[in-house]
């Protein structure tokens, strides 16, 4: 189960390539910890060039709304396992980070949060064995009669 994994989104203080709206200036200003956003496969033009990203967006009340920012670029290639997962946001970088590491990672991403991975995908959430009826699983038992206790209780 990947409920556990971790990703960064980057670019949360920037309010190019879509991550403004009416509503804010800069749609990523709205994420804390424990907001809850969606990643989504995208097409973007860079230098003029249009090339797949993995956008992340801002859910709320059940729907998805602003684009907050993206996962990094050289996760693009896993776009199946990521488009479409929910994910938590659980630390957000900021220049005042205690961390030099975590500061450094602010600066150059504009604006960096993590968040972990919540829902589970169609094929790790039923394994084959648990798609098995349970009368397959012990077809031997089923000839067995019960075994009956004599003690008395």
């Amino acid at each position: 189960m990947a409920e556990d994994e971790l990703i960064d989104i980057v670019g949360i203080n920037a309010s190019n390539r879509g991550r403004s709206c009416e509503e804010h200036v800069c749609c990523g200003l709205v994420l804390e910890p424990d907001s809850l956003v969606r990643i989504k496969a995208v097409q973007i033009v860079v230098s003029g060039q249009e090339e797949t990203a993995l956008a992340v967006h801002w859910v709320t009340d059940g729907e998805d709304r602003c684009r907050v920012g993206f996962l990094r670029r050289h996760l693009v290639k896993h776009k199946k396992k990521y488009n479409g997962r929910l994910a938590q946001v659980v630390e957000i970088f900021s220049d005042k980070s205690e961390s030099p590491s975590d500061r450094q990672k602010f600066h150059r991403s504009k604006g960096c949060c993590r968040a972990a991975l919540v829902d589970v995908s169609a094929e790790e959430e039923i394994s084959p064995a648990k798609k098995r009826p349970a009368s397959d699983n012990n077809k031997e038992d089923i000839h067995k009669k019960p075994k009956i206790s004599t003690n008395a209780a």
